[in-house]
C-alpha cells in the first residue's frame, strides 16, 4: 500500500566512509521514489534538540539510511533531522523529516 504513494523522485546522497583522520570520502547518489509532504513540523533531532522540519518524506524502509546522509529534492540538498518507522498492513516504510 505504501508503494502507491511513492510518486516523487528524490536523490539520497550517501555519506562517504571516513578515513583514519576523520576526513569523509566521496559521496554517492542514489535515485529513489518517495512521497514528499511539505509541512512545517517541530521534531526532535538525533541530539534531542527541538528543530523545525520543512517536510516529511515517506519512503520504503532502508536500514542503511543514517542522519549523516542527505536528501536532494529539485536540486536542493536537505539535511536529515529525524527518521521515523511507519508500517502498513504488510510493508514497512519510513518517514524522514528534512530541514
Amino acid at each position: 500500500m505504501i508503494g502507491a504513494y511513492l510518486k516523487d523522485v528524490i536523490t539520497v546522497v550517501r555519506h562517504g566512509a571516513r578515513d583514519q583522520y576523520g576526513t569523509e570520502g566521496a559521496t554517492t547518489d542514489e535515485l529513489m521514489r518517495g512521497y514528499i509532504e511539505w509541512k512545517t513540523r517541530l521534531v526532535l533531532n538525533i541530539k534531542g534538540e527541538e528543530v523545525l522540519s520543512s517536510a516529511g518524506v515517506l519512503m520504503r524502509y532502508d536500514p542503511t539510511l543514517t542522519h549523516e546522509d542527505k536528501i536532494t529534492i529539485g536540486g536542493v540538498e536537505h539535511l536529515i533531522l529525524a527518521i521515523e518507522l511507519v508500517r502498513d498492513f504488510s510493508v514497512r516504510g519510513m518517514k524522514v523529516y528534512i530541514q
